[in-house]
């Protein structure tokens, strides 16, 4: 996990595919997804609501993602309260998370010392960095490789504590 949807699009179909083939297998696929997704929702981790009620009394939280579009709002129809205040996708910019994390923070008006990008992978590891801004590793997603240096969470209900820790003098 972590690809973008052009990287994904590449490993399921050969590159020497007809370009006009290839594009409606894409769109196909991934639409595909996004109606299965919209009638077969994942499930929360436990204490997830309970971690964004709270946290969203206090900061405003977003989600960036190399999806394409509709993936991010089909996690999003299934929170009983708009927690979430935006979000964006690699179908927004078309460009590596660290640029969407940076045009996000560009249409919020959010300085990289008031965010912080929380993942799950290496990559998302990357993209924060590549962003400007800190970085917190999720053990309980999809990679195992934290860094010894970086604030890490074992379980989702860390993460308002982690955040007291970064954001102590703002």
């Amino acid at each position: 996990m972590g690809k973008t949807m052009d990287e994904i699009a590449r490993l399921l179909a050969p590159e020497n595919a007809d370009p006009a083939a290839f594009s409606g297998f894409v769109h196909d696929s991934f639409s595909y997804e996004c109606e299965y997704l919209s009638t077969h929702p994942g499930s929360l981790f436990p204490g997830e609501l309970d971690v964004l009620k709270e946290l969203s009394q206090k900061y405003d939280l977003y989600i960036v993602s190399n999806a394409q579009a509709g993936y991010i709002e089909n996690f999003t129809a299934i929170l009983p309260y708009p927690y979430i205040k935006d979000h964006m996708c690699w179908d927004d910019t078309k460009k590596e998370k660290a640029v969407t994390i940076q045009a996000l923070m560009a249409r919020h008006g959010i300085a990289k010392e008031d965010a912080v990008y929380v993942g799950d992978t290496s990559k998302d590891r990357d993209a924060a960095f590549g962003a400007g801004i800190p970085f917190i590793y999720c053990l309980f997603g999809f990679e195992k490789k934290p860094r010894e240096d970086e604030p890490t969470l074992r379980a989702f209900q860390e993460l308002p504590a982690a955040l007291e820790r970064i954001f102590k003098g703002n």
